[in-house]
């Protein structure tokens, strides 16, 4: 059996445990919140299936606790030292790292996998992977959709550009949106005719051993 191409249905195997099954530290939502301001800040935060946690934040390390004191993960504790890294940006300051600590690659997000890990060491896999080509198709309006921000059609029925985008960037991405559509369009209709031929050679099947059992 064939896997993969551009044919509709084709994709990846989806078997793999996904990104979004886990819960997650994201090191830039801890940026915006000010969590590394200063050495020795502290952060109270929420965690998946009823738990909650805290960060003791140093300056090359963050301490993570999580506790679940009721639900499925009753009395669960995990502790983990994570080592922080720092780039600079290039309008100043710093960009924040997570180093993954198994594998100590830098990583935005952290995935709790029995403990604090990268999404690489964890062994998960993005949604979209696992996506046949209509699905990625679909994944790829979305993203545009996201872009271009909520419809606002003009007295002319189009949509407008929005505010502070290039136009030659609203071109580019009506374009790529127009020719998803019609890809998925083409791809139905091929599928479609792929069905009839092959019904049509399954009746010329039938009808070709009914013609030689007669014949006998």
């Amino acid at each position: 059996m064939f896997r993969g191409g551009s044919r509709p249905g084709a994709g990846r195997p989806g078997w793999h445990a996904k990104t979004n099954s886990a819960s997650r530290l994201d090191v830039r939502e801890l940026q915006r919140r000010g969590a590394f301001a200063y050495p020795g800040s502290f952060v109270s935060i929420s965690w998946g299936l009823r738990g909650n946690g805290c960060l003791n934040v140093n300056r090359n390390m963050l301490t993570v606790s999580l506790h679940w004191p009721e639900g499925p993960l009753d009395g669960q504790r995990v502790v983990a030292h994570v080592r922080l890294e720092r780039t600079p940006c290039t309008f100043g300051g710093s960009q924040v790292w997570f180093a993954c600590p198994d594998c100590t690659r830098r990583a935005a997000l952290l995935y709790l996998h029995e403990r604090l890990t990268c999404r690489r060491c964890a062994g998960f896999v993005y949604p979209s992977q696992s996506l046949d080509s209509v699905g990625r198709s679909w994944e790829r309006t979305r993203k545009i959709d996201r872009q271009l921000g909520p419809p606002c059609v003009g007295s002319d029925g189009r949509q407008k550009r929005p505010k502070g985008m290039r136009s030659r960037t609203f071109e580019e991405l009506m374009d790529a949106g127009a020719r998803e559509m019609q890809w998925r369009w083409e791809s139905a209709e091929a599928a479609v005719d792929g069905s009839h031929r092959r019904e049509a050679a399954e009746l010329q099947r039938l009808a070709t051993l009914h013609a030689l059992g007669n014949a006998h």
